[in-house]
């Protein structure tokens, strides 16, 4: 096998600090946000194995076919390979696709040890529940073999320019566009002076996106995992300022997941009653758990909220808008809900604390809500 030189974190550049770009921020200045943005060999490891293993979040018909090509001609050899023998299995036998291959990417170390970064025991809170400690270890011992059998490392350095110009064009829009310090002031969490959050433009995960998150020595990163499908006129792949919403969709996760988590033994009968009513639809947009849809009803009002701060009522209602027709008909109810939450942080100083009123929320919309869609409401 050829040496090639550690690329682990030669690809994930550009440490920016943000400090206030102007959208509304707490009474006490917030300090600056550690950011990354780039490429991670591990995402592009697992995600390449997961797509020859057949994962339909892996092969999706907008994935950017010229790297999509360069991944085929490289690695189809090894379609017959353990480790995406094991990748199949743990789709059928699991349901591992979509996040899961993911959640465990950012909790191994980028180098060809693949060494796990976090304890398995006790099992990690924020570690999707798919994964086993058997079915992990087992994954990983045949994914280093791969590693080494594919020669991933030389194809990942022979692709750095393509992951250096889509790191640069990522870049561009997030330094202009996201407003970071909106996070610790909407959710009344200091941990984001401490933490770290990573951009990663993901080219096999096309039109998915993801907002996993890891606790290691004792620092949360905080990842949104965005993924690489528009082109530009000359075919080059491109981010545009609505992919900031994406951005902060997949950051919001990592905030507000472990607080629906905490309520979820109340929630979920909830959400079962809403995603039995509208079970086609979400069924179309991969949503069959109605713990998924609990999270995602939840992170969706919070990026109302975070438009209608940032970039004003026609944004949100755009947002709004969108919502219904995926038909998540109570997320524009719940983003103005949220406005009392964020009016009134000495009652409400965290998201936590509010969590009673979104509950009475929920069971009082359902009451009052059947099939026919909600009447629109003006913001407050």
């Amino acid at each position: 096998m050829r040496q090639r030189p550690n690329l682990a974190i030669a690809i994930m550049c550009s440490l920016i600090l943000f400090a206030s770009s102007g959208a509304p921020s707490p009474a006490d200045e917030q300090p600056p946000v550690a950011m990354t943005v780039g490429v991670d060999p591990r995402v592009e490891l697992v995600s390449i194995v997961f797509s020859l293993a057949g994962g339909v979040a892996y092969n999706q018909p907008t994935q950017y076919r010229p790297y999509r090509d360069r991944v085929d001609r490289w690695f189809s050899r090894y379609e017959n390979h353990p480790a995406v023998r094991d990748a199949i299995k743990l789709q059928h036998d699991r349901g591992i696709g979509f996040n899961a291959p993911m959640e465990l990417a950012i909790r191994i170390s980028p180098d060809p040890s693949l060494t796990l970064l976090v304890p398995l025991k006790p099992w990690p809170k924020r570690f999707d529940g798919r994964w086993t400690p058997h079915t992990v270890h087992t994954f990983l011992s045949r994914l280093r073999r791969f590693r080494r059998d594919s020669d991933f490392d030389a194809f990942f350095h022979e692709n750095q320019p393509f992951y250096e110009e889509i790191t640069a064009r990522l870049t561009n829009v997030v330094q202009r566009d996201l407003h970071l310090e909106w996070f610790p002031s909407f959710f009344g969490s200091r941990e984001l002076q401490e933490d770290e959050i990573h951009i990663v433009p993901g080219p096999l995960l096309g039109p998915c996106n993801y907002g996993p998150a890891v606790r290691i020595a004792g620092r949360l990163h905080r990842y949104a995992m965005i993924g690489v499908w528009r082109t530009d006129e000359n075919g080059r792949p491109v981010f545009e300022r609505e992919d900031v919403s994406t951005v902060v969709h997949e950051i919001c996760h990592s905030f507000s997941n472990p607080v629906v988590r905490r309520w979820m033994n109340r929630l979920r009968p909830l959400f079962v009653t809403l995603r039995d009513r509208h079970r086609e639809a979400f069924r179309e947009q991969a949503y069959d758990d109605p713990e998924a849809i609990a999270y995602e009803t939840m992170v969706r009002a919070c990026v109302e909220r975070y438009l209608l701060d940032t970039e004003g009522a026609a944004a949100a209602e755009e947002h709004e808008k969108d919502q219904r027709e995926r038909e998540f008909l109570w997320v524009g109810d719940l983003c103005r809900l949220l406005g009392v939450y964020e009016n009134d942080r000495s009652k409400y100083p965290d998201l936590d604390a509010f969590m009673p009123r979104v509950m009475t929320f929920l069971e009082d919309w359902i009451a009052a809500h059947g099939a026919s869609p909600p009447a629109p409401v003006g913001r407050s």
